[in-house]
């Protein structure tokens, strides 16, 4: 996740604060080790939300492309 996060801020693949969002849950994960049951849900859940940015920001440059 913080590799993926660093990537993204320098290249801008998604926007920034889904990036201090996914650093957040990535310490998180590393520092809550046995605090918090629904832990292990945050890097699934982050997946989607990037997943999902990604393919919607897909679609709409393809509407926009065709004729």
């Amino acid at each position: 996740m913080i590799s993926t996060c660093t990537l993204a801020i320098r290249t801008r693949i998604f926007p920034r604060w889904m990036a201090y969002l996914g650093y957040a849950l990535a310490m998180l994960l590393l520092l809550s080790t046995g605090y918090f049951y629904w832990a292990p849900l945050a890097f699934p859940l982050w997946v989607f939300l990037i997943s999902a940015y990604i393919l919607l920001a897909n679609l709409k440059l393809e509407t926009v492309s065709s004729p």
